[in-house]
């Protein structure tokens, strides 16, 4: 349902989906919550898209090619610097040891 609603542009109906399914103790899947990162990057928000793409490693959800592609895409035309600070780092956070 997630993804049907983010076909047909409802982002907002597709993210309150996702937080009832969570409010029930429903895991979302990556694919699901990747439908919505498209949705937010295609439209626009990059508020959506940092808030969703720092919430997956919270939720045991790592990652893939697509969903870094998805977030390139949100940054094209920033700094390098500025897209890498925010896809890169809630990531690595996650996999390095601890200095």
């Amino acid at each position: 349902m997630v993804r049907v609603c983010c076909a047909c542009g409802a982002q907002e109906k597709a993210l309150n989906l996702v937080a009832e399914a969570q409010a029930k103790g429903v895991k979302p899947r990556l694919r699901t919550l990747s439908a919505v990162l498209l949705q937010a990057s295609e439209a626009g928000d990059r508020s959506t898209c940092e808030s969703l793409w720092a919430r997956l490693p919270s939720l045991g959800l790592e990652p893939q090619d697509s969903e870094f592609a998805i977030m390139l895409r949100t940054f094209r035309g920033e700094p390098l610097r500025d897209s890498l600070r925010v896809v890169v780092q809630p990531v690595a956070s996650k996999r390095l040891p601890p200095a």
